[in-house]
């Protein structure tokens, strides 16, 4: 249904996120991160809201981390926390990435801001 959808309106940034995100779960992270890039550029294109961008930013750098793509993965997580510095798993996620890249010392300050920002609740998932 959603390629469908995907076909039917290229325009329609939500499905092209929806289908990556299933993409992601099905461990296709080529595709997935194929259309966490489309859905960055529609939704860059009608000025959606910056969550929104910051959201598909984070995903696409969720693939890269997944194909071992460490270094565009953290260029991904950057834009994140560029669009929204609120969310404490963009800062977890490049955190994350930055300890594989042996910044240590940058990764320890990104952990640290989520954990400031990350409620009780978010690890319970």
């Amino acid at each position: 249904m959603l390629s469908v959808e995907c076909n039917r309106d290229a325009s329609n940034s939500r499905a092209f996120y929806y289908r990556g995100q299933c993409y992601n779960l099905m461990g296709d992270f080529q595709r997935a991160l194929y259309d966490f890039s489309v859905a960055i550029k529609i939704s860059k294109e009608k000025k959606e809201s910056e969550e929104t961008i910051a959201l598909n930013y984070n995903y696409a750098g969720v693939q890269h981390y997944e194909l071992g793509q460490l270094d565009e993965a953290l260029k991904h997580y950057d834009l994140a926390v560029s669009y929204d510095a609120s969310k404490g798993y963009f800062w977890y996620n490049r955190g994350l990435v930055k300890s594989r890249l042996d910044k240590v010392e940058d990764a320890v300050v990104d952990y640290k801001k989520a954990i400031e920002l990350l409620s009780e609740a978010d690890y319970l998932y």
